[in-house]
């Protein structure tokens, strides 16, 4: 008699996604994995998403629907969290899709490796899949995992992950925040946690959808970032054998397209003038540290060369640091 496979908990937060909620329904149903419970959480949304995912629940005994008010994408995963009842648990976000075999993938990953969290790549609405997809990484220990993060080597989102459920006991995602998967990392690492990584393509982004991350930033969004690199330091500074990789991480990530604001009407201008000065203070104060490490010796040519130019004209790095990732998404 062949034993039952455990039970996978995925946590799908829906609000305003009608448009491509049904894709991503249809996508989890026909996983070749069957040992599914879809917690599908209506974030008190406005548009036929609770209606939409009401009806597949009569279809499908798998689909398990939370109607709650709305309170953000972290509030709406903690109430799946809260009465998933899984072995394992995944997310996916609902104007997203997956492919078939991803769950049964990342399951088989995770025994073979004896890993707590098995990865995989995205497809992107743009990508032709061609590249190689055989790869196969192992990451020890929760510092393995950071530093990998950090060198994006692995992928921060918690959608393209599966996790076991006991990582998640304690564990919740920030409320009122934004950034949510980058804040709850360095907590997630805590738990030492094995990574198991596949270079399969198995989830769809959707770039096409209305993204908050693509939207106007606001007060949120700043103080969140700065938010993130607080916990990010806060995590390195308890580890010391991560003390070059902050430095790094620092002048990697200040002049960047997500940091580096140029302007925002929905910010009062002197909350905004001091979010730069402390994105500069806090560059300076990592730059010399960085300039030693093997990591910025290593990275592309272009990007010191951004950073450098930020070093000394912060308006400068901003315009350029959007034109160029304005360039690379269009």
């Amino acid at each position: 008699m062949q034993t039952e496979l455990p039970l996978i908990s995925v946590i799908v937060p829906c609000y305003k996604v009608e448009q491509w909620l049904p894709a991503c329904l249809d996508s989890l149903l026909a996983q070749t994995y069957r040992n599914l419970e879809l917690i599908c959480v209506d974030d008190g949304s406005p548009d036929r998403s609770g209606a939409i995912l009401d009806d597949y629940a009569k279809k499908d005994p798998r689909i398990r629907v939370i109607h709650r008010e709305n309170g953000g994408l972290s509030a709406a995963r903690n109430s799946g969290l809260a009465v998933a009842r899984g072995e394992y648990i995944g997310f996916v976000d609902s104007d997203d899709s997956v492919l078939p075999e991803m769950y049964e993938t990342l399951y088989r990953l995770l025994l073979r490796y004896d890993a707590d969290i098995a990865d995989c790549a995205a497809v992107l609405d743009t990508d032709t899949g061609k590249e190689d997809q055989s790869g196969i990484a192992l990451y020890r220990g929760g510092e393995a995992v950071f530093t990998a993060s950090v060198l994006d080597q692995i992928a921060t989102p918690v959608w393209s992950k599966l996790f076991k459920a006991a990582l998640w006991k304690e564990l919740r995602f920030p409320e009122g925040a934004y950034y949510e998967d980058c804040l709850t990392l360095p907590a997630l690492c805590e738990n030492d946690p094995v990574l198991v990584r596949t270079e399969r393509k198995l989830y769809r982004y959707n770039r096409q959808s209305t993204s908050i991350m693509r939207g106007r930033k606001n007060t949120r969004h700043l103080r969140s970032r700065l938010a993130v690199f607080d916990a990010y330091l806060g995590y390195m500074s308890a580890h010391p054998s991560l003390t070059e990789l902050a430095h790094y991480y620092v002048c990697c990530s200040v002049p960047s397209r997500s940091a580096l604001v140029l302007k925002s009407d929905d910010v009062p201008p002197e909350e905004f003038r001091a979010y730069r000065s402390n994105l500069r203070a806090l560059f300076l104060a990592h730059w010399q540290g960085a300039k030693r490490s093997s990591h910025f010796r290593s990275a592309p040519k272009s990007k010191r060369l951004l950073w450098t130019i930020y070093r000394f004209s912060p308006a400068l790095a901003a315009f350029l640091a959007a034109h160029y990732s304005k360039k690379r998404t269009n």
